[in-house]
């Protein structure tokens, strides 16, 4: 009995040093995802021009903006992929359905 009160406590020892790295770690992402959220710059007409050159206006529902010509007719939606930080790294143009053009932070999907 008395050998098992000291290897209770390094069991919880392992267990409060388990606790505390999750801790840490959840803090830490937090941290990053706050971070990448104030980098993150607002979808803007001119770059909804660039995939849609008659793009007139657009609504911008959860992030992703849904774009109109001038007869308010949908052209498609334009959402944004990844963080500023990716533009420097473009990626090949994408041939999956719906997917009309994919750079290194937006798809474009049409109706």
């Amino acid at each position: 009995m008395a050998k098992q009160a000291p290897r209770r406590l390094v069991d919880l020892g392992r267990l409060a040093l388990l606790a505390a790295i999750v801790f840490l770690i959840r803090d830490a992402h937090e941290e990053f995802l706050a971070k990448q959220a104030a980098q993150r710059q607002p979808l803007t007409l001119e770059q909804a021009k660039g995939f849609f050159p008659t793009a007139h206006s657009f609504i911008v529902e959860d992030g992703i903006l849904q774009v109109f010509d001038a007869e308010k007719n949908i052209l498609g939606r334009l959402a944004q992929t990844a963080p500023q930080s990716d533009d420097e790294q473009p990626s090949p143009q994408s041939d999956v359905s719906g997917i009309v053009r994919r750079d290194s932070r937006f798809a474009v999907f049409t109706r």
